[in-house]
């Protein structure tokens, strides 16, 4: 029993151990299938490169690079991807980077990478998307690491744009939900062109592209638009419509023609317009041959509806027809002259009949019979007829309507209808005085064209027409003066004539009507001339009231004052005005002024007003109060009148207003022998100075007559004979006018003496015998004497001259600062302002600045450079001082002139070229950090090749005299050329690697052994790089070194050194260490200065010729 019990156990449990077995098998097998499908692919590559080895470790199912670490320890370099197994095969590292790697192996776990390493090496990771590279560097690396491959950086840069318009279009894909955006199309006809208009409801961008006869219209909403109105009303000239949305956005796709003009642009930013050009209906081109022919050929004015046999027909286009079509709005008609250039026109009406006139080259032709059968219940008769180089049209209304005239595009639009529909400007006809005094009437017109003739053979008058420029303007109401008559018009001006004298020019912006003996416009039909009315509200009797006896004056006031102080009521204003006359009379103006201004205040007898006006206006003008006598003068009650032109005369010539005064004068004179003596002699040396300012010598000379020496002042007398000496200067008579001036000069009255010296040296100086340096003199004595009015700035403005002429620059300058602060309103003031910036661009743009010393010329652009002119030419003139700033060795203010060039004048290449220019002086002035910050601010992408490499050269040298050597060595390592060898030179002997550094001067000045000898500095640097090879111990190098240029320089005056340095020397001994310092000293940046000039020399280039000291740049003034 317990045998066969033990042998059934064993047999159970055999059974048992047997499926245990299974199940342990089972789930292992369930184990690594689960943990076979939990690889990731990977590819591992090893790159050998130049001084370094690559890793590249690749999941190519993955956007991105799993968690992982890189770490080195003991030799080993491991690759660890937690919780991530590989799958994948290694390359065998120890044959492909055999001096960087001994063998690679996964983990057990197959979840890191061990590599063995032959050595410590420097370890550069990067990662790129599902790539990481690990760059395996020496330990003598110096400079930046190796960068990616540019096909990677392309595919990341093309994958971070994929990624941001996908989030891009998830945006504008909420924002259409949250806005729900809609399109609104409308197409419209014209005679020349089709319009299709897109309105959204919200606001939008769109984007018109055409390439041949595709052409699309992008929207940034992601929405269908609905192109029904396009379909259904489809211009010819456009093919297939279709619309796709894509992405963020909506396009409308189309075909047009490649020959039909189109026109995409924003009326706000929800509304857009396509215009399409009709073939055939484009503006024509002009002959020139022809249009000179055309106006080379007389214009007859002919009479519409006459057609002289001899008239020359002007060239016109005959293939260019337009036609008026005709439509109705409501009850309105509207008839459409669809011009395809703007056109002058002028639309009037004469009782039933309106006419219009067009000056056009095309030829018209009259509406179609469609368009004549919507006029025929409207007009009777519509006729075209041309007229040289315009065309007529002449309408006669059946029924009566009002004519409205406006400009759409370059259509004109005529409607009639009931009610006008838009406004028209008004014109208004002003009068004014012709340079002969003659008055004329002026209508402002802004844009008139051609004056034509018509003779409306109704009526068989002639009419005057001024056609004009849209937009419309018209008179809007019936004018009728003593000459002519003005009559309403829809647009433009006509004139009817009412005698043979009356004509119509056009003059700028404005149409003139004159006459040949000037226009009558008030009621007085008398003279033409601006003459005073006879009876004068302004005329003053002060003649009784003159007391030149002192004593006796006394007395009068003394009565005058107990009056008014005893008088009442209304007899107060009279008592006061009488006081303030007598004041007047006797030259006391301005207590004249305050005893009226009390009488204004308290005025109770309105009747006198008037006459307190006139004595106001007087006492003001005798006061030099010009601007408060011209403001009652003025007025229209003493317009005309002539006691008034005696004030307005005098005070019109202290405002500088000679023309009006020389006018003025004229009236005055009929009744100025009504007023003191005195008074007579102040309007008639007015008068005299109003016409010599004029060059009016008739009437200088008849003024100078009417004078009464006897009655004036030695003031007064200083003044005639000053005004006498200017008429002999007006005639030609120098040699009296200087004697004239003379003699105002020696009577030492100070206004007029101070005129006498100006115009002394006038005359002199026409004639060529001026002494400058005396002249100068002269003038800066008078400025200093006599001020405050417009002889001051005569004086000055002369002043200036001479001293511009003086290469007194400064001195200029500051007379006109004192001008501009003292005069700002003086419109006198805009020449002399004028000159100074002439003369200051002339300075610093023409060279004359040269003939200053370089202190001189910065003083004085520092201290006027407000007159630097706007754009190209200042930053030239800039420049200009920069250059002759760095010359002198100027460095820091050359720098500080380009620096403010660089941030407030430039932008774009330009800026980034004159940031260059300044890096080069920044180095100069051994300031490369300053150098760095400008060449960094002004970074800019597409510059031309040889800017951007005329900055990195800048840019390394910066870098190298910043103690960066390394940083500027790979910058330099794609350059080539003299410049940037010297750099790479300069970087190596300061990180101490002579030898390479002596071995790129050894191969820099071989060439020039055969090419003719070596330069100063050449033979410099062979020295140098002899002193290289035995500061690092190269005997091979010496030795080569030594046979290649002993020969050439043998004959130098550096031989003695270079033989000595070459020969077996003690590297420890006193004179090698003194050769080496001294090499050490070379101005290894003068070299790179002469080499970089010589690469990038040039119109307008700015480098210095030399470096500052090592001490520092030249101090600042």
């Amino acid at each position: 029993m317990l045998s066969t019990t033990r042998k059934r156990g064993r047999q159970v449990y055999g059974f048992l151990d047997a499926a245990g077995a299974i199940l342990l098998a089972f789930f292992v097998f369930l184990g690594c299938a689960g943990s076979a499908l939990a690889q990731e692919n990977i590819t591992f590559e090893a790159q050998r490169h130049e001084n370094y080895g690559r890793l590249i470790l690749t999941f190519p199912d993955r956007l991105n690079l799993p968690e992982h670490t890189v770490t080195s320890d003991n030799g080993v370099l491991v690759i660890s991807v937690p919780d991530t197994p590989m799958a994948g095969v290694l390359p065998d590292v120890g044959t492909i980077l055999s001096e960087y790697l001994a063998v690679a192996r996964f983990d057990p776990d197959r979840t890191g990478i061990r590599m063995g390493m032959r050595e410590q090496f420097a370890l550069n990771t990067m990662a790129a998307g599902e790539q990481l590279y690990i760059d395996l560097l020496p330990p003598d690396w110096v400079g930046l690491p190796p960068a990616l491959p540019p096909e990677i950086i392309t595919k990341l840069a093309e994958r971070a744009e994929e990624a941001a318009r996908i989030a891009e279009e998830r945006r504008r894909a909420e924002l259409a939900i949250e806005y729900d955006p809609r399109p609104t199309i409308r197409v419209g006809r014209h005679p020349t062109f089709s319009r299709i208009e897109f309105t959204w409801n919200v606001g939008t961008k769109a984007e018109f592209v055409r390439e041949g006869e595709n052409a699309s219209i992008r929207f940034d909403w992601p929405v269908p638009v609905d192109l029904y109105e396009i379909l259904s009303d489809r211009p010819e000239q456009l093919g297939e419509v279709t619309n796709i949305v894509h992405g963020g956005e909506t396009e409308i796709a189309m075909a047009i023609p490649e020959d039909v003009p189109v026109r995409f642009y924003e009326q706000s930013s929800t509304e857009f317009i396509l215009d399409i050009d009709h073939p055939g209906d484009a503006e024509q081109e002009f002959d020139l041959a022809e249009v000179a022919a055309s106006l080379s050929q007389p214009e007859a004015p002919a009479a519409q509806g006459e057609h002289p046999e001899d008239t020359v027909e002007p060239v016109r286009d005959e293939t260019a027809t337009v036609q008026p079509y005709v439509s109705t709005v409501g009850q309105t008609v509207r008839i459409v002259f669809p011009f395809a250039q703007e056109t002058p026109a002028a639309v009037f009406r004469r009782g039933n009949v309106v006419w219009m006139l067009f000056d056009t080259p095309a030829r018209l032709v009259s509406p179609d019979a469609q368009s004549g059968e919507i006029l025929d219940g409207l007009a009777s008769d519509l006729t075209v007829e041309s007229t040289g180089a315009s065309y007529v049209v002449r309408m006669v209304l059946d029924d009566n309507r009002l004519a409205t005239l406006a400009s759409e595009g370059r259509s004109w639009v005529l409607s009639l209808g009931d009610i006008l529909l838009s406004a028209v400007h008004p014109v208004t006809l002003e009068r004014r005085r012709s340079q002969s005094g003659l008055y004329e009437v002026v209508a402002d017109l802004e844009r008139p064209a051609n004056v034509h003739q018509l003779r409306d053979p109704d009526v068989g008058d002639i009419l005057d027409v001024v056609t004009t420029y849209p937009p419309a303007r018209g008179v809007v109401r019936d004018l009728g003066f003593v000459d002519f008559q003005a009559p309403r018009s829809v647009h433009g001006l006509v004139v009817k004539p009412l005698h043979e004298g009356v004509s119509v020019s056009i003059e700028d912006r404005y149409a003139v009507i004159a006459a040949d003996g000037g226009l009558t416009v008030s009621v007085d039909a008398g003279q033409r001339l601006y003459a005073p009315d006879e009876a004068s509200v302004s005329a003053l009797d002060l003649n009784a009231m003159m007391t030149p006896n002192p004593d006796e004056f006394g007395l009068r006031r003394d009565e005058y004052m107990a009056r008014a102080a005893m008088a009442e009521g209304r007899d107060l204003d009279r008592a006061r005005l009488d006081l303030a006359q007598f004041y007047l009379a006797n030259d006391f103006a301005f207590e004249a002024i305050g005893v009226l201004n009390v009488l204004r205040r308290d005025l109770r007898q309105h009747s006198l007003e008037p006459a307190m006006n006139a004595t106001l206006a007087a006492a003001n003008a005798l006061a030099g109060r010009h601007a408060d006598a011209l403001d009652l003068l003025n007025a229209d009650a003493m317009l005309n009148d002539a006691d008034a032109m005696i004030w307005r005369t005098i005070a019109k010539v202290d405002a500088g207003d000679f023309a009006g005064a020389r006018l003025d004068a004229f009236g005055g004179d009929h009744v100025v022998d009504n007023y003191p003596n005195w008074i007579r002699a102040r309007f008639h040396l007015a008068a005299i100075r109003a016409a010599v300012e004029q060059s009016d010598a008739t009437m200088a000379a008849d003024m100078i007559r009417a004078v009464d020496l006897a009655a004036l002042t030695p003031d007064q007398v200083a003044q005639y004979q000053l005004l006498s000496a200017r008429l002999d200067h007006i005639n030609g008579l120098e040699d009296e006018a200087l004697e004239g001036y003379g003699r105002v000069i020696a009577a030492d009255r100070r206004g007029s003496s101070a005129e006498a010296v100006l115009r002394t040296i006038e005359i002199l100086d026409g004639m060529g015998q001026l002494d400058v340096e005396k002249a100068i003199h002269a003038l800066a004595v008078q400025s200093t004497i006599w001020r405050g009015d417009q002889l001051e700035i005569d004086i000055v403005a002369k002043l200036t001259d001479l001293q511009y002429r003086h290469g007194d620059y400064r001195d200029a300058f500051v007379l006109t600062r004192e001008m501009a602060a003292d005069f700002a309103d003086n419109r006198s003031l805009d020449a002399l302002l004028t000159r100074a910036r002439t003369e200051f661009s002339g300075l610093f743009l023409d060279g004359q600045a040269d003939a200053l010393d370089p202190v001189s010329a910065l003083s004085i652009y520092y201290d006027y450079r407000h007159l630097t002119p706007p754009g190209a030419e200042g930053d030239m003139m800039i420049r200009n001082l920069a250059q002759r700033l760095i010359e002198v060795d100027l460095l820091a203010q050359a720098s500080e002139l380009l620096s403010y060039q660089v941030e407030n004048r430039l932008d774009g290449a330009a800026r980034a070229q004159v940031a260059a220019d300044l890096a080069v002086v920044y180095i100069a002035n051994r300031d490369p950090n300053s150098a760095l910050r400008v060449l960094y601010d002004t970074r800019l992408a597409g510059l031309p090749p040889g800017l951007e490499r005329q900055r990195r050269v800048l840019e390394a040298s910066a870098l190298i005299h910043a103690h960066r050597h390394d940083l500027a060595l790979d910058l330099l390592s794609s350059l080539t050329g003299r410049d940037t060898e010297l750099l790479r030179i300069d970087a190596l002997w300061q990180a101490n690697r002579f030898s390479a550094a002596s071995e790129l001067i050894e191969a820099l000045y071989s060439p020039d052994l055969s090419s003719g000898g070596l330069s100063p500095m050449a033979r410099t640097n062979v020295v140098k790089a002899a002193v290289g090879y035995v500061l690092s111990n190269d005997q091979i190098g010496l030795a080569r070194l030594r046979s290649r240029f002993s020969e050439a320089m043998s004959t130098t005056p550096e031989w003695p050194v270079f033989a000595f340095v070459v020969e077996n020397v003690d590297p420890n001994g006193v004179n090698f260490r003194e050769i080496a310092r001294q090499v050490a000293d070379t101005q290894a940046i003068n070299a790179f200065l002469n080499a970089y000039r010589e690469i990038y020399s040039g119109p307008g280039t700015v480098t210095p010729l030399r470096a500052a000291p090592e001490t520092g740049a030249v101090a600042s003034l």
